[in-house]
């Protein structure tokens, strides 16, 4: 009888695994195919057509890097050769240059005697071919924990709805974005972690967290300051439980030195020559062009916000992206009933950070369960950082922006254990009556995420009535 439950669970792991995944491919594709004005697109294609013009640049000079614009008035975008032509504007990103090189070399922009043509529909299948091979460690790495945890088909359900549901997560990662580097990179480094507190020290996870350090850190400077945060805090707690240092006085970390210390390089060179480690729009573009651009405002025209109040601001802006798909000029944002699934998995996650702090503090046991903990406090540094820059921004340039959920949509696959570690151990605590009201509402919450996520969108969009 038990080895025909046992069966029963596993079809029924599966086949969650299998068509979540499938659905998650599905909304990539429609949304590469369906939607024109993704955010910062023309952007993105800047930075890859100035990568192609330089192929022998590793580092670009940002000032010369010129904003494209589609030359055809429909904006032909899923042609193979859609034209482009330049503009004298100067491109506002200053991000590391890895993921543009690597769709440089993919050959995704062609010149042709001085004409510039896109091909838009290799952009979108390499970036969701990028996306799912990320999507695809996440739930594995899911999936092995729970399998070992002996945990029901429906906290498998939680994990794969948290990993496959958030709305900004298909969205971007079907068109240009470097944020599908991001989310790569920091899925190949979950792994290495789980790894390390799995195995101990081995090849195989030194070098899954250093080359998952490294994407990272190439790709955008939010989630490189995330994995370095968490790799110190790492560090930092293997000293004071084993009070030594070999968690990098070893073979195996010198072994990956040359990911790390090519990724210092790259900072020093930048700040020799900028001044900072992160270049941005107004030391690289000229003072007029900055002064007329959307990251200025007149005096006159700026909104007045006291400290207190520019903080509500800018979280308030932080809760709304993490429900929201939005492009240049449409947004999809869930509110009231459609808002509570995703708010549920953040409490989950803080609780489970919470929960992970006891352990090392009571037991000193750096287990797996000690990663929500260090990444929520990396979430924290992060978001800290990026509201001093958003305040300075504010005060001088009276730019209001700067924050943004899916900078930290890379540690979903962190959300995702920490919360489903939760509700396991609750579960395991409870008797049977209760058991069934935590399924429920576990069944439930997932349905109306996925339900919020993608069907609701579909459903805004084409501006149905029910």
């Amino acid at each position: 009888m038990k080895t025909q439950i046992s069966n029963r669970n596993d079809l029924t792991v599966y086949l969650i695994y299998t068509l979540l995944f499938a659905l998650f491919l599905f909304k990539m594709f429609f949304y590469a195919n369906e939607i024109k004005y993704f955010p910062d697109r023309s952007a993105h294609l800047s930075y890859v057509v100035y990568m192609e013009e330089h192929p022998l640049k590793i580092i670009p000079d940002y000032g010369k890097i010129k904003m494209i614009m589609f030359k055809a008035d429909d904006r032909g975008d899923h042609a193979n050769d859609t034209e482009l032509k330049k503009k004298t504007s100067t491109c506002y990103l200053g991000h590391p240059p890895f993921y543009y090189k690597f769709l440089q070399m993919c050959n995704v922009i062609k010149i042709e005697q001085g004409r510039i043509y896109a091909d838009f529909t290799r952009i979108c299948h390499i970036n969701i071919c990028i996306t799912a091979f990320a999507m695809m460690i996440i739930l594995g790495i899911g999936f092995q924990q729970l399998a070992k945890a002996n945990a029901h088909w429906i906290i498998h359900f939680m994990y794969v709805v948290i990993c496959t549901c958030l709305p900004l997560y298909g969205y971007v990662g079907s068109n240009i974005n470097n944020d599908n580097f991001c989310n790569l990179g920091m899925a190949v480094f979950l792994a290495g972690a789980v790894c390390y507190f799995e195995k101990g020290r081995c090849y195989k996870a030194y070098w899954l967290i250093a080359v998952g350090v490294l994407i990272c850190f190439f790709s955008k400077l939010t989630s490189g300051v995330i994995v370095f945060v968490v790799c110190v805090g790492m560090i930092l707690l293997e000293c004071w439980k084993n009070k030594n240092l070999k968690i990098i006085c070893n073979r195996y970390f010198v072994s990956t030195l040359p990911c790390f210390l090519l990724i210092g390089s790259y900072f020093v060179f930048l700040y020799a020559k900028y001044g900072t480690v992160q270049p941005s729009y107004a030391q690289f573009a000229s003072l007029e062009e900055f002064r007329s651009s959307e990251f200025y405002l007149e005096e006159v025209l700026r909104t007045k916000l006291s400290f207190g109040e520019d903080v509500i601001h800018f979280f308030n802006g932080l809760l709304d992206t993490w429900m929201a798909t939005y492009s240049s000029n449409y947004m999809v944002a869930r509110t009231g009933i459609l808002a509570f699934p995703f708010v549920i998995v953040l409490i989950l996650f803080l609780i489970q950070a919470v929960y992970g702090l006891y352990h090392v503090i009571k037991n000193q046991n750096l287990s797996i369960t000690i990663l929500p903990f260090l990444f929520v406090s990396a979430c924290i540094i992060a978001i800290l950082i990026q509201f001093a820059s958003h305040r300075n921004a504010y005060l001088k340039n009276g730019y209001l922006g700067g924050y943004q959920a899916r900078y930290y949509m890379p540690c979903l696959p962190v959300v995702a254990i920490g919360a489903c570690g939760y509700v396991q151990r609750f579960y395991n605590v409870q008797g049977k009556r209760k058991d069934r009201m935590i399924f429920g509402c576990v069944i439930l919450c997932g349905l109306l995420m996925i339900y919020a996520d993608f069907f609701y969108y579909v459903r805004s969009y084409y501006q149905l009535p029910v």
